[in-house]
């Protein structure tokens, strides 16, 4: 079956275009709207731990019960809150608060990943040198390794060839680039 693309703002010359195709083809990513997918808009901590939870190919069926005061069951993530903070993917926020409308940062989706492969049993060890990038001293001390990891793994590059923009907030181009380059390496054989 080939992917027919209904959004109007991904084009074949973006830069995410297969990104894009990818996590839709998928079904890890829906768009705004049947005809826009929205780029270039960030992503919350709702959005991203649904990603993960269909990434895991996990069923909307589970029902436990939440445990943050500002999540109740009836929401559409729900269950992806439930199976990350289940399997240590993420974590709240503090105050018995997930914080589900809150943007991800580019250093918090990499530990994301990270945790992820820690729980499906795929992590490597090989860590890259980030000296050459200017802003790595604004990479959080939870975040270094995970950082290292991943540029190592080739799941997130630099935002340019010096900056890795650790504290910048992640958009769907981001997050579907680094999903398909995740899924990719999840899955070689």
């Amino acid at each position: 079956i080939t992917w027919v693309n209904t959004f109007e703002d991904v084009n074949t010359n973006d830069w995410y275009y297969e990104a894009v195709k990818f996590v839709n083809e998928e079904g890890m990513f829906k768009g705004l709207s049947e005809t826009e997918f929205g780029a270039n808009v960030t992503m919350n901590r709702a959005m991203i731990v649904t990603v993960l939870h269909r990434l895991a190919g996990e069923t909307e069926e589970q029902n436990s019960n939440i445990s943050f005061s500002d999540i109740s069951n009836e929401e559409y993530y729900s269950n992806a809150v439930i199976w990350a903070v289940e399997n240590e993917i993420v974590n709240g926020v503090g105050n018995n608060e997930f914080a589900p409308q809150n943007n991800v940062t580019r250093e918090q989706l990499i530990v994301m990943l990270y945790r992820y492969t820690k729980l499906i049993g795929n992590l490597t060890e090989e860590q890259a040198n980030l000296s050459s990038y200017d802003d790595v001293n604004l990479i959080s001390d939870y975040a270094k390794e995970a950082f290292a990891w991943a540029i190592e793994e080739e799941i997130i590059t630099g935002r340019t060839t010096t900056t890795l923009a650790p504290q910048g907030i992640a958009t769907r181009a981001e997050v579907a680039t680094m999903i398909m380059r995740f899924s990719n390496m999840i899955n070689k054989v």
